[in-house]
């Protein structure tokens, strides 16, 4: 007997069973995976809703027809002046009337027309006369908007509006039967009527 083969023939017998191990668990696996994807459900189709590709409708992104609304050009574009309008302003014109009268006594009167001034925020109490009713106000310069359009503003064409000064004005109150008239008149005492008094009136009146 040759004993000189018996190592080799080990070794390839060694070789063959871990080879059909190999083979074995794989093809177990194999198997496995099939028959788990031959057991699963059927999932049925994605439904896409049929409106998908149609846009959302936004009235306010809607444009009109042509025609129908006008082009803004020139000062229209201008944007708003700051402090025209709301708490604290001096350009405030109301009625435009440039005296008032208020059914109320003198003395209660005084005492309104002082707080309407004060509570404006628009102007400064400068002195105040209880024997004479009245009160020293300080009026500060007014908001001139620039009539220019915006172009012309942004390039430094034209000439721009000159502003407005700051005054002082008195703010009297008259005895009238049963009611008071305020009246707004300049340092020397002259009856005002132009926007200085429509102003402080405008004021009173909101008061």
């Amino acid at each position: 007997m040759n004993r000189s083969h018996t190592p080799t023939a080990l070794r390839w017998a060694t070789v063959a069973l871990a080879a059909g191990l190999l083979l074995g668990l794989g093809g177990c696996s194999y198997f496995k995976k099939k028959d788990r994807y031959v057991q699963s459900g059927e999932v049925p189709a994605l439904k896409v809703p049929g409106d998908l590709d149609t846009p959302g409708y936004d009235p306010s992104l809607t444009v009109p027809p042509a025609g129908q609304t006008p082009l803004l050009a020139g000062a229209d574009l201008a944007p708003p002046t700051l402090g025209a309008t709301g708490p604290g302003s001096t350009d405030l014109i109301g009625s435009g009337r440039t005296s008032v009268s208020m059914n109320d006594t003198l003395d209660n009167g005084w005492r309104r027309v002082g707080q309407a001034l004060e509570r404006s925020g628009a102007f400064a109490i400068l002195e105040r006369d209880r024997e004479q009713a009245s009160y020293r106000v300080g009026l500060p310069a007014p908001i001139v908007r620039d009539p220019r359009p915006w172009w012309k503003r942004t390039l430094g064409w034209g000439e721009e509006p000159k502003q407005g000064t700051s005054s002082e004005v008195m703010v009297k109150l008259v005895e009238q039967g049963s009611e008071v008239r305020v009246d707004v008149l300049d340092l020397s005492g002259e009856l005002l009527i132009d926007d200085r008094a429509k102003r402080v009136i405008a004021i009173v009146e909101d008061r």
